[in-house]
């Protein structure tokens, strides 16, 4: 699991890796392993989310696979500096979006 959240991260840094996560069904596997009891895997996983979030293009299916709840939870029970780094990023990627923000408050 480590290797595969490894290379994941490493994947959704350019637009054609997140088409091949996405493409894959990988959005789900990626939220779920933020909540892993490992923290290597909830950094990569984290990362990975944060990448998408930045994309105006895959924004929306981070979205729509629970990812700003999934964030939220993990902002605040994590007690990592690298996963609450890119949880500050994510959000920040998603509030720029009316939509997202939108979901953002409501929570």
């Amino acid at each position: 699991v480590r290797s595969s959240s490894a290379v994941m991260a490493a994947m959704s840094v350019t637009q054609s890796g997140q088409s091949i996560i996405l493409k894959n069904g990988g959005m789900k596997s990626i939220l779920r392993l933020i909540n892993h009891l490992d923290f290597f895997i909830q950094r990569e996983a984290m990362r990975c989310v944060a990448n998408f979030a930045g994309s105006h293009r895959f924004r929306q299916y981070v979205v729509k696979e629970g990812g700003v709840e999934t964030v939220t939870v993990a902002a605040t029970t994590s007690g990592g500096i690298d996963v609450l780094r890119d949880s500050a990023r994510a959000f920040s990627s998603f509030s720029i979006d009316n939509a997202t923000r939108s979901i953002m408050i409501a929570q």
